[in-house]
């Protein structure tokens, strides 16, 4: 069984809005970009990167929760 070519070339989107927007387009650096400036500061798009990463930390921190002692 093989995979649909429409499938495995569509653009990664959440599926959040309405229009045809994509990741990249979200974000405004292609996933190349991205990688190219995680793996280099000299990178042009680094600071664009940072900037899209701060604003995402909050996502990478544990939900919290809370714990009740036993009796």
């Amino acid at each position: 069984m093989s995979i649909m070519k429409d499938i495995i070339d569509v653009q990664p989107t959440d599926g959040l809005w309405d229009d045809s927007r994509n990741d990249e387009r979200q974000l405004g650096l292609t996933y190349k970009q991205i990688e190219e400036a995680m793996d280099s500061t000299e990178s042009k798009h680094y600071e664009k990167y940072m900037q899209i990463r701060k604003t995402n930390l909050h996502k990478m921190k544990p939900i919290p929760v809370c714990l009740f002692e036993d009796d």
